[in-house]
């Protein structure tokens, strides 16, 4: 009870920043990335239900009582967090999800986490827009762009005031006075706080991290720099009235007057929105194949992900057969350090997983350090008999298979009481 906090906004502004520096705190523990669990997972399964009538002929819905749902899906909830919690920071007294889409989830949130705290941070639309349309998986359009963050700000602002523990903080006040505006945020969430704890909030809020390679650095107004006259006409068509309420000063590329009328955006969109368009479009086909991006990233990770709940399951086999032909294996153990490609490595790399008895324990930790297109996975594991063991994968992979298998068994086994 009261120690989950949600992180919520439109997508690029500021969520994960803002993650970052909350749970530089110690007693914060925070979802590695986006979950999507209440947009992908808990809201389709909540829809299978009905609960109208217990004889109900309706196909593709089962009667449950509401309260009885939103009580059990707290509990499978629960687990989830409590795992990542105790895998993550054990110490931790609270929990911080950020998936900035759940923000037109909150209705759901709120029945099943009436105690959660929701923190609705809500960044200038215009440098959302720019930030989104330099995204591989963004929209391709001003007009677009804007729509989504006035959807967002709307959705989350409408369901918030329907909470029980929801604030907003604006990204712009977060920048101007970040030390200010952690103390409120920390006191809210029941937190205590100290200088050594603001300090390494503030240098964490710093870094750059998850910033935009074509303006790499956190400030705001980035959109001055590269919106045209006709980019601010056709988000303001879209998004215009949103950004008087909230306080957002009007674009100066063009001055508001009455006389004008209403903005309209104009019939086509610009040459450079066409060409931007084309690119992703490269991206997402058979043409352009950047080495590094976040589709090329993406994919990567998914690959190794696969193979590594696989390993995770002991279905070794399975895992194997995600292995290019040509794929090399490595396992480095207590009796040298072995090497090959093709079948007979295969075997090799299932009959050392299927003996490793660490493998066999519970996981404990695991922790994932991507440098695309090798993975590095330092993993521990307890054993049944007591002690922890530890674990070294590094995995490369393609966007469809696994082309490189490093396995480390750090023998003698070292316990840890």
């Amino acid at each position: 009870m009261d120690r989950v906090i949600f992180v919520v906004g439109a997508r690029r502004s500021g969520t994960n920043w803002l993650q970052r520096m909350l749970c530089s705190h110690p007693d914060l523990a925070g979802v590695p990335s986006e979950s999507f669990l209440f947009s992908h997972g808990i809201e389709p399964l909540a829809e299978r239900f009905q609960s109208a009538a217990t004889g109900s002929p309706a196909t593709g819905f089962v009667y449950m009582e509401r309260h009885a749902l939103a009580d059990a899906l707290r509990d499978f909830c629960d687990a989830v967090f409590l795992g990542i919690r105790d895998s993550v920071r054990p110490a931790a007294t609270r929990i911080v999800e950020r998936t900035p889409d759940h923000v037109r989830f909150l209705p759901l949130i709120g029945e099943v986490y009436p105690d959660a705290r929701v923190i609705h941070i809500i960044r200038d639309g215009r440098d959302v827009a720019r930030s989104l349309l330099g995204q591989e998986w963004g929209p391709d359009s001003v007009a677009e762009a804007a729509e989504e963050w006035r959807s967002a700000i709307e959705q989350g602002r409408t369901s918030g005031s329907t909470l029980g523990h929801y604030r907003e903080v604006r990204y712009e006040a977060l920048l101007e006075d970040t030390a200010g505006e952690l103390v409120q945020l920390y006191s809210w969430l029941g937190v205590p706080v100290d200088d050594e704890i603001m300090e390494v909030a503030v240098a964490e809020g710093r870094a750059r991290f998850n910033v935009d390679p074509s303006a790499p650095r956190v400030a705001a107004g980035k959109w001055q720099g590269s919106f045209t006259e006709e980019d601010l006409w056709a988000f303001e068509a879209v998004a215009g009235n949103l950004l008087g309420e909230l306080g957002y000063a009007p674009g100066s590329a063009r001055p508001r007057e009455a006389a004008r009328g209403p903005i309209r955006a104009p019939a086509q969109p610009r040459l450079a929105n066409r060409l931007r368009s084309a690119a992703k479009s490269m991206i997402r086909g058979r043409g352009a194949r950047p080495s590094v991006g976040v589709a090329t990233a993406t994919l990567v990770q998914s690959v190794v992900d696969g193979f590594l709940a696989r390993i995770a399951d002991r279905h070794f086999e399975e895992a194997a057969s995600m292995l290019r032909p040509a794929a090399m294996v490595r396992i480095v153990g207590p009796k040298g350090d072995w090497r090959g490609r093709g079948e007979p490595a295969r075997r090799r790399l299932v009959e050392a997983l299927s003996a490793d008895r660490a493998l066999a324990g519970k996981q404990v930790r695991a922790d994932i350090h991507p440098a695309v297109p090798l993975v590095t996975v330092f993993a521990s594991y307890e054993l049944p008999a007591g002690g922890n063991e530890h674990r070294v994968l590094v995995v490369g992979a393609d966007r469809a298979a696994v082309t490189h298998v490093t396995f480390y068994d750090p023998s003698p086994r070292s316990r840890e009481p």
